[in-house]
C-alpha cells in the first residue's frame, strides 16, 4: 500500500513541498504594475485569492500562481520562478517611479501544507475551530500564521506561511495533534501524482513545455478583456483558433513523458507528463494532442514505443473523499461509520 497517497486520499497529510514563493505587493502603483502583470481581472475581494498565470511575451506560461488582495496590498503566491526572478519580472513591467515596495515572505516565512478529506478538522485542531470555515480560495492570519484555503489535489488543502522563528513549534504541535489522525508526511512526488488525477496544472511538468493557456486548457485563468504581457500573442492565438490541446488520458501499462500518441499510424501528439495512480491502480498521463483528437471517451489511441492502449478521460479519475466530507456531521474518529462512494470504480 502506498501509505503517503493514502493519508493523502483518506485522511491527512503534511508537507513542506512544493517550492512556492509569496510576495506582499504594495504602494499607489501595486494596482496598476500587477494589472499589467497578471493575466486575470484583479477585481478580488479582501482576503480572497484567484487562480491565474504569468505569461512570457509569446503567451506561453512560465508560473503558476494565486493573486490576492490583503488590505491596501496584494499577494503574488507562484510555484515555478524563483523569488529573484518574480521580484524581477514585477519591477520590469512597473512604470518609471512608481510607488511600488516588494516584500519577500518567503525569506521569514516557511511553506507548511495540510492536505486531505480531514485537513480541515486538523486545522482547526492546530488553529482554532474558525478555521474550519475558511472559504475556497480566501486566506486568513491568525497567530502570526498566513493560512490560505486553496490545494491542487482534489481535496481539502491548505497551504500556512509560518514565521521561521516558531516552524519548529509549530510542526512539533502539527504532529502531536496529528497523531489522532494518522498524519503521515508526503513529498513532492505524491502531490504531484495527485494533482495529475485532478487535472491540476503543474508548472514542472506540463509547465516546461513552453505552451500556452489554450494549449493547456486552463484559458478560464486569463482575461482577453485587458492588456498584459502576453496578451498580443493570445489574441493572434485566439484568432487563429486551438490546433492542439493537453488532454488526460488513462492506461493499464505504463507510458511516460516524452512518448509520442498515435491513432492507428498517425502520430497526433505527445505525453507532457504520466504516473502510475495506486488508488485506481492505472496510469495516469496528459498529452498534447493535435486537433480533432483531443476530445475525451476515445479507446482508440496508443502510446509508446509498444504502442500501449490508452483512453482519453476528463479528470478528475479518482472519486475525491472531499466532495463528501461535512464538518458538519463528519470526523477522521467515525470514519468507518460512514458509508462513501468507492475512491475508484
Amino acid at each position: 500500500m502506498d501509505t503517503a497517497m493514502n493519508a493523502l486520499r483518506m485522511g491527512v497529510a503534511w508537507t513542506t513541498d512544493p517550492p512556492t514563493v509569496c510576495l506582499r505587493i504594495a504602494g499607489q502603483d501595486a494596482f496598476s504594475t500587477l494589472d499589467r502583470v497578471c493575466p486575470a481581472d484583479l477585481f478580488v475581494r479582501d482576503g480572497q485569492v484567484r487562480p491565474t498565470v504569468l505569461l512570457n511575451e509569446q503567451g506561453q506560461v512560465f508560473a503558476d500562481v494565486y493573486i490576492g488582495q490583503d488590505d491596501d496590498g496584494y499577494l503574488l503566491i507562484s510555484e515555478g520562478p524563483s523569488a529573484e526572478t518574480l521580484v524581477e519580472h514585477v519591477r520590469s513591467h512597473a512604470a518609471s517611479g512608481s510607488d511600488l515596495t516588494i516584500e519577500d515572505l518567503t525569506a521569514s516565512h516557511s511553506l507548511i501544507s495540510i492536505q486531505g478529506p480531514y485537513a480541515w478538522e486538523l486545522i482547526g485542531e492546530v488553529l482554532g475551530p474558525d478555521l474550519i470555515g475558511l472559504p475556497y480560495l480566501y486566506f486568513y492570519r491568525t497567530q502570526d500564521i498566513l493560512c490560505l484555503r486553496g490545494g491542487k489535489t482534489g481535496e481539502y488543502g491548505y497551504d500556512l506561511f509560518v514565521p521561521q522563528a516558531s516552524v519548529a513549534d509549530f510542526q512539533a504541535r502539527l504532529v502531536d495533534r496529528g497523531a489522532a489522525f494518522d498524519l503521515e508526511r508526503v513529498g513532492l512526488p505524491t502531490l504531484e501524482q495527485a494533482a495529475l488525477e485532478n487535472g491540476f496544472f503543474n508548472i514542472r511538468r506540463e509547465g516546461k513545455h513552453n505552451l500556452t493557456p489554450m494549449e493547456l486548457g486552463i484559458l478560464w485563468r486569463v482575461s482577453y478583456r485587458k492588456e498584459y504581457v502576453g496578451s498580443q500573442a493570445l489574441l493572434e492565438e485566439r484568432a487563429r483558433g486551438p490546433i492542439r490541446r493537453a488532454t488526460t488520458m488513462m492506461s493499464e501499462f505504463e507510458v511516460s513523458e516524452g512518448d509520442p500518441v498515435f491513432w492507428a499510424d498517425v502520430v497526433i501528439g505527445s505525453v507532457l507528463s504520466a504516473g502510475y495512480s495506486p488508488m485506481a491502480n492505472a496510469h495516469v498521463s496528459i498529452a498534447i494532442l493535435d486537433k480533432p483528437y483531443y476530445h475525451a471517451g476515445v479507446e482508440e489511441y496508443t502510446a509508446g514505443v509498444e504502442r500501449v492502449n490508452v483512453t482519453t478521460v476528463s479528470p478528475p479519475v479518482l472519486v475525491n473523499r472531499s466532495l463528501y466530507i461535512n464538518p458538519q456531521r463528519h470526523t477522521y474518529a467515525t470514519r468507518g461509520r460512514d458509508n462513501f462512494p468507492a475512491i475508484y470504480e
